[in-house]
């Protein structure tokens, strides 16, 4: 079983996205002049997407659901580079609530942070090996390669990247219908990542408050742990638009614009939203030209 973040040997061009959700599969197709996007319902109506498109035997890039696998952030092991995901896997073990020893493990950097006791930090993700398993055969069914495995988070980060402001820090809130997802991200790099059980319509439940709080949190973090300088720009994405008075109400409360970003804004040919769409499209187009270590907050002018 190779890494969550890992390819398969393939050297087919990115430019297919498969996300899979708790409702079903966002399958993303990237072309020189736009880029589509599909929301089957369940893998019966994946195999009659990638029939009637004549995408049989193509590469995609799948996208794990967000409940099967964990993402820890943690301290890089101080051990050979080719022991680290095994040291990993034991060093979360206690972490997570099922039986690491058969689990997938892979690691990626946590921006270029340290921790307090100056170790490069790396988001560790762990899931289950049958899980992954599970996900690989939905798309080899449908008639699709596997490609890569990659994660919800850092396919937002691929599209989070392509903003031009996160060249100076930008929060991502990404909506769904029943929960939502925040990104801390500077340049090309994630240094937060947050999940959220709440929607951001549910007044009942208190969803804007809580993702305000949720989004204060992960701010307070970010400050806290990176010496960077503030960051102060949010973006607004989702599986359907967000309302005016929700964007209003965040933009107030952070003391930041809350800007809408419909998918059209990376492609033509794209809806606002849908399910899954977003982490499609993100693993189609790949993560984008690393960016330099963003500037210490000393050297931006801040204290």
């Amino acid at each position: 079983m190779k890494g969550l973040l890992g390819r398969f040997r393939d050297r087919t061009p990115r430019c297919l996205g498969l996300a899979c959700h708790d409702r079903g599969f966002g399958l993303a197709r990237v072309e020189p002049d736009a880029a589509y996007c599909d929301t089957p319902e369940d893998p019966d109506a994946l195999e009659q997407t990638v029939r009637r498109q004549r995408l049989g035997r193509h590469s995609a890039h799948l996208v794990l659901d967000e409940g099967t696998f964990r993402l820890l952030p943690t301290e890089q092991p101080d051990v050979p580079e080719a022991e680290r995901g095994e040291a990993i896997r034991w060093q979360v073990a206690d972490l997570v609530d099922f039986d690491v020893t058969h689990a997938v493990i892979d690691f990626c950097p946590m921006g270029d942070g340290v921790s307090h006791h100056g170790k490069p930090m790396v988001f560790a993700a762990v899931a289950p090996a049958d899980h992954v398993r599970r996900a690989i055969h939905s798309v080899r069914r449908a008639g699709l390669r596997v490609a890569s495995v990659g994660l919800p988070e850092l396919a937002l980060r691929n599209l989070a990247a392509r903003l031009p402001e996160a060249v100076s820090g930008l929060v991502l809130l990404y909506a769904r219908a029943r929960s939502a997802t925040i990104l801390l991200v500077y340049g090309t790099h994630l240094f937060v990542a947050r999940h959220v059980d709440v929607a951001i319509d549910d007044d009942g439940a208190g969803g804007p408050d809580t993702l305000l709080l949720e989004i204060q949190r992960a701010l307070d973090y970010y400050d806290g742990h990176f010496a960077l300088p503030p960051i102060r720009n949010l973006a607004v994405m989702g599986d359907m638009p967000v309302e005016d008075e929700a964007l209003g109400y965040l933009s107030s409360q952070l003391r930041m614009e809350a800007r809408w970003i419909p998918l059209s804004r990376f492609a033509e040919g794209l809806p606002e939203g849908g399910a899954g769409c977003a982490r499609a499209l993100g693993a189609a187009f790949g993560p984008p030209e690393p960016s330099p270590a963003p500037p210490p907050e000393n050297a931006a002018g801040g204290a």
